[in-house]
């Protein structure tokens, strides 16, 4: 019998070929540490996006959690507080609570699990950092428009960062998404998570990253080790969205 697991979201597909064989050449200088830091990676990843983004504004992490693991440590101190939207990602609250910090939820409206934005304005208070949306939402699927993101950042106060979780935007067919990006070039206070998980299909190889504007990209690629990524996962992701 076989036995398909769903809970974790992994690709059935597999990896690009051309990834694998970007990994299993780099694996044969295993024996020499990685770059050092993942500016080659984040270039790349400018490049791959366009629109005028440049590598300063992105940062990567092993998988998309330790991008929000990251994220919080630059951004977010013991006894401040965060706003989730249950029922949503575990990692969100499992991560702030493990770092000290106060978490207000304010849930996804029933029927249809739509974000209560207005809920959401109402917590935020003085010692609120961070406001954690996911678009299309894990576990429910369900999304909102661009009007909603642009609706929160423009009234959210200048204390709070939004962490726009869209790791799986390509798994979307639905028209009127946001355009998070365009809020990153306009120097709004976001943090945008992708991850090479989930459509790349490349899991086990535990790439993440972020796009923020350069200032907030800045704090975050300070809070990072030397060598943070292995040779062969930067070099797959570097060829996975190859045709």
């Amino acid at each position: 019998m076989t036995i398909t697991k769903l809970s974790s979201n992994e690709n059935p597909f597999g990896p690009s070929p051309k990834a694998v064989d970007a990994a299993q050449l780099a694996i044969a200088s295993a024996n020499r540490y990685p770059e050092r830091t993942d500016s080659k990676l984040c270039d790349a990843l400018a490049a791959f996006h366009g629109r005028g983004l440049t590598g300063e504004q992105f940062f990567s992490a092993n998988s998309g959690v330790e991008v929000l693991s990251l994220v919080e440590d630059a951004l977010i101190q013991p006894g401040q507080r965060a706003i989730i939207c249950p029922p949503c990602f575990g990692e969100y609250s499992k991560s702030l609570l493990s770092k000290g910090c106060e978490i207000d939820k304010v849930p996804l409206i029933e029927p249809g699990f739509r974000l209560d934005t207005n809920s959401i304005l109402r917590k935020v208070a003085k010692n609120t950092a961070l406001l954690y949306l996911c678009n299309p939402n894990n576990p429910t699927g369900t999304w909102f428009g661009g009007n909603v993101l642009s609706g929160v950042l423009d009234k959210i106060p200048e204390n709070v960062t939004v962490i726009y979780d869209e790791v799986y935007y390509q798994f979307a067919t639905e028209e009127g998404l946001p355009d998070a990006i365009r809020h990153v070039l306009d120097d709004r206070n976001i943090v945008i998570v992708h991850s090479f998980s989930k459509a790349y299909g490349l899991a086990g190889m535990r790439i993440g990253y972020g796009i923020a504007p350069q200032r907030i990209a800045r704090k975050v690629q300070n809070r990072k080790r030397n060598f943070h990524l292995n040779t062969a996962g930067m070099e797959a992701a570097m060829a996975a969205w190859r045709i």
